[in-house]
């Protein structure tokens, strides 16, 4: 009789450990997986903005997202300060 007791209570300790141990891997695999396809979503995003920037010239774009609304434009469009800088400091 205690023979069998033992016996069930490994067997039942095996399968839940079995089983706890498969839930804990899929949700580490889960969470990984979440984490590539975040990091993938915004790496294409922001390729995406790149792209449309440098494609409209000097001209801006407009970036919406939750009614909030943003304009970009290429930094190589703005004028430089360089000269402006340097002209100053000769004149001191």
């Amino acid at each position: 009789m205690k023979n069998n007791l033992l016996k069930t209570i490994l067997i039942s300790w095996s399968i839940v450990s079995f089983v706890y141990i498969i839930y804990i891997t899929w949700n580490d695999f889960k969470v990984k997986e979440v984490k590539v396809a975040y990091q993938a979503g915004i790496t294409k995003t922001l390729n995406q903005i790149i792209k449309q920037t440098q494609s409209v010239g000097c001209k801006p774009i407009t970036i919406q997202n939750n009614g909030k609304k943003l304009e970009l434009v290429n930094a190589q469009c703005l004028p430089s300060n360089k000269t402006d800088t340097v002209n100053n400091k000769n004149e001191k």
